[in-house]
């Protein structure tokens, strides 16, 4: 029996439950108080006073205890006199229930020969004391408030800094394991719009030869030709004189050819209308290395 158990508690019990001349047939169970409040731990007393060679058994931590809810359990030592011996036990309890009046009825367990009879207590009550305000008055009116308490935006830096520091590690990992193709599809894709804006400055150009500018827009269409080629080439052809560019590409006379008409037309004064033929075929030149490039980046990146 736990020694802990305070004095008053053995005072209740032998007071109330000892003192009997002959053997109870049924435990006694009572509240050590009247009333109980929702939350707040209260008391119950079970005892049973019986022959002494008798066992029996008290509910454990798994029983049922009605709308309570079990905390712990005290026990006493059994005292035995010339009345047998009483057995008692003190239980602490919870009560969530809202129900103002709650009832409580423990067995004991008697063990015999041939089986174990469970004899319950006479039920005991307590009393549930509201901790609620009293009701508000029907005639009182409330008077709804309008004030708006402006609230101050702050930026969840924590979150910020995660969700950056994810992205950074993620973005990492992926180039990590695909660099070389992230590079190669960077270039294809450079190579792509290049490639689209020089086609449509060329090609604006080579419509303005029609203009009294014509003279003008012959020479710029060949220095973009040749900034673009310098591009795809790797190589400085804005550097390069007319016959230097025929010697990179001398197995194609036509390139050759179209140059020198180019070049009539912007140095010897011829109209300029008789340079779209050529220049045509310098785009068309550019193209094929522009796809001939792509090729190859295809190639590498395939690889």
């Amino acid at each position: 029996m736990n020694a802990k158990t305070p004095c008053y508690l053995m005072w209740v019990l032998l007071t109330a439950f000892g003192g009997q001349a002959s053997y109870s047939q049924q435990p006694r169970g009572q509240f050590l108080t009247d009333t109980i409040e929702i939350g707040s731990p209260f008391q119950y007393v079970l005892s049973l006073r019986h022959a002494p060679n008798k066992d029996v058994f008290f509910p454990s931590t798994n029983a049922k205890y009605g709308p309570f809810t079990f905390v712990k359990q005290e026990y006493f030592d059994t005292q035995t006199d010339a009345s047998g011996s009483l057995d008692s036990a003190v239980y602490t309890l919870i009560s969530f229930d809202i129900r103002p009046v709650q009832l409580l009825s423990l067995p004991v367990y008697v063990l015999s020969n041939t089986d174990c009879t469970a004899v319950f207590t006479q039920p005991d009550s307590v009393i549930l004391r509201s901790i609620l305000p009293p009701k508000v008055d029907k005639r009182t009116t409330l008077r709804a408030s309008d004030f708006v308490l402006p609230l101050k935006q702050q930026l969840n830096f924590p979150l910020i800094l995660l969700i950056v520091v994810s992205i950074c590690v993620v973005a990492g990992a992926i180039y990590g394991l695909f660099r070389k193709r992230i590079r190669r599809l960077w270039q294809w894709y450079l190579l792509f719009t290049e490639q689209r804006e020089f086609s449509v400055a060329f090609k604006r150009l080579v419509r303005n030869l029609q203009g009294k500018n014509g003279l003008e827009s012959a020479e710029k269409s060949v220095i973009i030709w040749k900034k673009y080629l310098e591009k795809i080439e790797k190589r400085p052809f804005t550097t390069y004189t007319t016959r230097e560019i025929s010697d990179n590409f001398a197995d194609n006379q036509t390139l050759a050819d179209a140059l020198r008409e180019i070049d009539s037309v912007i140095y010897g004064g011829t109209d300029p209308k008789q340079a779209a033929r050529p220049l045509d075929t310098l785009r068309a030149l550019a193209l094929q290395r522009y796809r001939m490039r792509q090729d190859e980046l295809k190639t590498t990146m395939l690889a």
